[in-house]
């Protein structure tokens, strides 16, 4: 079974790294500009992003 647990504030350095270099290789994202961290930690308080 697989346990899946909702990211937080810890996760969010890794979250970053593994985007970035999404977003580095190209192609599938809209996303063309490096995330930050605090970015991120931005993003995932927000009250929407449940």
């Amino acid at each position: 079974m697989i346990h899946i647990r909702r990211a937080g504030a810890l996760d969010t350095r890794a979250l970053a790294e593994l985007l970035n270099a999404i977003i580095a290789k190209g192609g599938t994202t809209a996303m063309v500009s490096p995330v930050t961290v605090r970015e991120l930690q931005g993003w995932m308080a927000a009250p929407d992003s449940a």
